[in-house]
Parts: C-alpha cells; sequence; structure tokens
C-alpha cells in the first residue's frame, strides 16, 4: 500500500489514506510524508483479529469532506470499509475494492466462523455498491466464494513492491543450505511442516532463519527444541527493513510452506525475487504462491502439507545447490516484467479510469 501510494504521488496524483493506529488509544492525527497524507484514525484494541475504533467512520467522513476523492479504494478484509455503507456523502463516490482475501479458510477459527454470516451481509452490501473489485491473482479469483456472485466487476491486478537500487541485494550465501522464511507466526504459514522436514536432514549442513512473531511462538520454539533443532532453527522476530534485506542478502532460499489459501498472496515472494533468490512454496489450492512462483524456474513447487516430499526436495537442492543462482536470476527478471509497483499502478490506474471520466 505504501509503495502504490508513493508511484501513484510520482504520477500526479493526490493520494490520502485512512488506516487503523498501530498503537492503542493514541489520538487522532494526520501526518505528512513525500506528499502522502496518512490519517492515523484511534483503535482500543481488537476482537477475533478486527481492530476496534469506534470513530473511524466519523474521522473518515471528515477526511473525506475535506479531501473530495474522486475514488475511494478500499483493501479488504477489513471491517472498518463497512462505514461508508452508512454515509450518504460516501456513495457518491465510486468504490473500488481490493481483494486480499477471504475472511473464511480452510480451518477457520471457530470464532470467525461463528461471526462471519453477520459479517457476510455487510461484505455483500460492500460488493454489490463497488464499481470495481481487484483481486490479486487468476487462481484466487477463480477459488473465491465472496467473489461468485460478482464476477462481472471483477479484474486481476496482481501486487507490486518498488525494485531497490541496483546491486543492493548482491551478496554470496555461504556454505550449506541456508533456508529463510519470512512471515507472521500462525497457524496457516505451515512453520510445523518445514521444522518436521528439517528434522529429518539434521546429518546435513541446512539451516533456517525464521523471521516473525505470533500466536504460535511460544508452540514452534518449543516444537523445534523437542525435534531437536536448536542449532538449525534460529527464531529471530521481528526485523528492520534493513535487517530484512540482510537476511535475504545471506540465505540460498526462501520457504513459504503455507498450508491453506488464507496465504492469498505472499508478498514476501516478491521480495525473494526482487532480491534474485529462488522461492519454494506448496501447491494450495486457489493460493497465488504457485501462480508467483514457477516450478523449476523461479523456485519450487511441493504439495502442501507434505513432510517427506518437503524433506526430499530440500535434500536434492541441498545437495545439488548449482542450479539455484539460475532460479534467482530467472525469479528477479519475472519481477522485473509483472511486479513492479510501476506496472502495477498502471494497472490501477486503469480501473480507475474506467469508472470515472473525473480521474486524471
Amino acid at each position: 500500500m505504501s509503495d502504490l501510494m508513493n508511484e501513484q504521488v510520482n504520477k500526479g496524483h493526490q493520494v490520502q489514506a485512512a488506516v487503523h493506529h498501530h498503537e492503542l488509544r493514541k489520538r487522532f492525527h494526520s501526518e505528512k510524508s513525500d506528499n502522502i497524507v496518512l490519517h492515523r484514525i484511534p483503535t482500543h484494541g481488537s476482537l477475533v483479529f478486527v481492530p476496534i475504533a469506534p470513530s473511524f467512520g466519523k474521522h473518515l467522513n471528515h477526511i473525506v469532506e475535506a479531501f473530495l476523492p474522486d475514488v475511494i479504494h478500499m483493501h479488504m478484509p477489513n471491517v472498518s470499509c463497512f462505514w461508508p455503507l452508512f454515509s450518504s456523502e460516501l456513495k457518491r463516490i465510486p468504490w473500488v475494492i481490493h481483494w486480499h482475501s477471504d475472511v473464511i479458510g480452510a480451518a477457520p477459527d471457530w470464532r470467525i466462523k461463528l461471526l462471519y454470516p453477520f459479517y457476510r451481509l455487510f461484505e455483500k452490501a460492500l460488493l454489490k455498491r463497488s464499481k470495481r473489485v481487484i483481486a490479486t491473482s487468476v487462481p484466487y479469483l477463480d477459488s473465491s466464494w465472496p467473489l461468485k456472485a460478482f464476477r462481472d466487476k471483477c479484474e486481476v491486478v496482481q501486487l507490486g513492491i518498488k525494485e531497490l537500487p541496483l546491486n543492493s541485494m548482491n551478496m554470496v550465501a555461504k556454505k550449506g543450505l541456508r533456508l529463510l522464511c519470512i512471515g507472521r507466526l500462525t497457524y496457516y504459514k505451515g512453520h510445523e511442516v518445514l521444522l518436521r522436514a528439517l528434522a529429518q536432514l539434521k546429518n546435513k549442513d541446512i539451516s533456517i532463519t525464521v523471521v516473525g512473531k505470533g500466536d504460535l511462538e511460544p508452540e514452534l520454539k518449543s516444537l523445534s527444541k523437542g525435534l531437536g533443532l536448536n542449532e538449525i532453527a534460529n527464531f529471530v522476530g521481528s526485523l528492520s527493513n534493513e535487517q530484512l534485506e540482510h537476511e535475504l542478502k545471506s540465505c540460498d532460499l526462501l520457504c513459504l510452506p503455507s498450508i491453506e489459501r488464507t496465504e492469498a498472496f505472499g508478498v514476501v515472494l516478491l521480495e525473494a525475487m526482487r532480491a534474485s533468490k529462488p522461492c519454494l512454496v506448496t501447491d494450495v489450492e486457489g493460493s497465488g504462491m504457485s501462480w508467483v512462483v514457477e516450478d523449476e524456474y523461479t523456485g519450487f513447487i511441493v504439495p502442501v502439507g507434505d513432510v517427506n516430499t518437503l524433506a526430499n526436495k530440500l535434500s536434492d537442492i541441498h545437495n545439488d545447490k548449482s542450479n539455484l543462482k539460475k532460479l534467482g536470476e530467472n525469479g528477479y527478471r519475472r519481477f522485473e516484467s509483472e511486479f513492479t509497483i510501476e506496472r502495477v499502478a498502471a494497472k490501477i490506474d486503469d480501473v480507475y479510469a474506467g469508472i470515472s471520466n473525473n480521474v486524471n
């Protein structure tokens, strides 16, 4: 979202964003950076993964009244996107829905499953009033049940990120096979599958750095210890952008072993491809992961949740690392041709232009 807004400003657009404040009980404030105005709206905790922000609607109305946008671009899932349904002023402005993922996955939290019928009423109303809906990959659009009734207004625009200065990611990896796993430590990311696969390979020179925090952190660390991986698996928590770039530079292979389509796309795959690093993903039906990564060309695709097959693939890669550099180079070329923020922003401009003749 940050990269997209910056590119839109570079193209001459005026852009403002309303977001939940990342710190609890902070007062509403607006800030300007690189010609982007960011409005941080107070939050007071969360309930079933949802930020509690009762003043979001009031602030959003004031922001829109002052800014007078040509288009309101909403990122879903996000319950605060429902506020425009109750505003006659906001209903006069065309809406574009950026559909990042469905709420219900293959194994949803029971609370989400219980509350979804109520959420669905607003979700459906929002989709009905929107002018266009952007899905992030063909497989995800094809498999999304909530979007089936609205396919006539849906189109695919892949996610994108900004390029980095030439050679800024150039670093030779160390000996052995160095794996990197980046993502929230939660159930659908498949960390357990990866750890169990590594437990079969302790006789090989393979190590993994796990970046991220989340609700499964204690459980995963305990599992790692129980599997005897203390010398192999390094949990480093959250990292700065600079630290993350360093980890990408020094790894051989990025692993994203997610087990369900809650992993809708995987922006971290783009970060790895930008760094000329190959990626290993799972063939989750309906996910965009195996759409982003091309098997044996920019990386590897393995069966979802299959510990033995994953272990065998990692063993094969360890035994012959000679092809990894070529796969990484292919990934970088695919990133340049498909996933730069300039290309993505141009496609989103086309979406805007298609719904409003007032958009510059």
